[in-house]
């Protein structure tokens, strides 16, 4: 008789323990990750949680009976087997059976698993909640205005995760692009994305030094192709100005000025500065450039509006960059700006690296190779690839021609 009864009692804490991670597993449940899954069990879940108040009646109504019994039952068997002094001390011991198997641990289990629990509850809870039908109907009478309240639909938001859930099923479907989907994720990454990120760093950074004539430098500008270029004294942590190549006009009156009278107002960031931030400095100063100093206050970069928006997009302007700094002359021959990833050449051309390198680019590459900065028409040959140096600036490689053999 004993054994019957703590069997049974057992079972009932399993009931209570399903009640209670049914509760977490269906409130806690992210209904778009169900979107992915047409299945009848799926179906179930959507109208149970399609009438919330039901459900939870159904869930509450199922656990506090289940726990009564529980009660009951388990005083009656002390009260037999130990008498009425056992009973207070049992009383104790059956809470903290009903608090821990019943609604701790179960809660615990539901918030790792609420998609996976609700699907095995849906079916039983469904059916009990039918059973329940003319008490859930009774409750919902008495308590009717207060239910009506919890009954008002709230509006939803969706998560980062749940948008790109949606779009990444979009791209699936062939609804929106990769490159779409691409800048779509970006966009919602500009809280996460600092401007070191995508700032064009010092050692590339093509500065003048304010002081310079016109026409000194007038064949570097021209060159470079740059629309707005930086003014220094002395260094770059000195930065004075902007030079907006667009004001500076090439006529004989110009060429003996020195650059700093037709310099701009310069405008500075950190560069921890999130892009979300960095997009409401482009608009609160209304300028596309910006020089990123870091903690010590030095010159670290340089980012402008063009960059936020080469980042953006993505794929979508590294296939034209890669296009345009690989330029292919005539068959066989291609110029190449020495900035492109050592890794694309290596691709495109069969050049094979060694395992062990540590440079990222094909100006890195041929420094290597040269053993130190080569001179302007310097070549190597590698296999068959001939690399001609075509510009070097500031000790810096710029472009290289190179030449495959057959």
């Amino acid at each position: 008789m004993v054994v019957g009864e703590l069997a049974v009692i057992l079972l009932l804490l399993v009931l209570s323990g399903f009640f209670a991670s049914a509760e977490v597993a269906f409130f806690g449940l992210n209904t778009f990750l169900l979107e992915r899954e047409k299945s009848p069990i799926v179906r179930f879940v959507k109208k149970l949680l399609q009438k919330p108040v039901d459900l939870i009646i159904t869930i509450l109504v199922g656990n506090e009976l289940v726990n009564i019994f529980i009660s009951s039952l388990g005083t009656k068997l002390l009260k037999d087997t130990l008498g009425d002094a056992g009973v207070a001390a049992g009383t104790v011991v059956l809470s903290l059976l009903i608090f821990y198997f019943g609604e701790v641990i179960p809660k615990n289990v539901a918030l790792q698993l609420p998609e996976t629990l609700a699907k095995v509850y849906a079916i039983p809870i469904y059916l009990f909640q039918e059973i329940l039908f003319p008490l859930r109907w009774a409750i919902k009478k008495l308590f009717g205005g207060l239910i009506e309240q919890v009954e008002k639909p709230k509006e939803q938001f969706l998560t980062v995760e749940e948008l790109l859930f949606h779009l990444q099923e979009g791209y699936k479907n062939g609804e929106i692009t990769k490159e779409e989907l691409e800048m779509v994720r970006r966009a919602l990454e500009t809280a996460d994305t600092t401007v070191e990120e995508i700032m064009t760093p010092r050692t590339d950074i093509f500065a003048l030094e304010e002081d310079k004539k016109v026409g000194e430098v007038l064949d570097q500008i021209v060159e470079r192709g740059h629309t707005k270029i930086p003014l220094y004294v002395e260094n770059l942590d000195h930065t004075t100005g902007v030079l907006y190549v667009k004001n500076l006009l090439p006529t004989e009156d110009n060429l003996d000025k020195e650059l700093r009278l037709f310099r701009r107002e310069v405008n500075f960031v950190p560069q921890m500065l999130t892009l979300e931030d960095l997009i409401n400095e482009f608009k609160g100063k209304k300028t596309q450039i910006f020089m990123v100093v870091d903690e010590h206050g030095g010159t670290a970069g340089l980012v402008t509006y063009s960059d936020f928006l080469s980042w953006l997009l993505g794929e979508m302007v590294e296939e034209w960059s890669r296009e345009n700094e690989i330029r292919k002359i005539s068959e066989g021959v291609y110029l190449i700006d020495a900035s492109v990833n050592i890794e694309l050449i290596a691709e495109k051309f069969g050049l094979k690296l060694p395992e062990d390198y540590e440079y990222s680019t094909l100006g890195g590459f041929l420094i290597e190779k040269f053993k130190g900065i080569p001179q302007k028409g310097a070549s190597i040959e590698i296999e068959n690839l001939r690399f001609v140096v075509e510009e070097v600036d500031n000790n810096r490689i710029r472009s290289v021609k190179l030449i495959v053999k057959r």
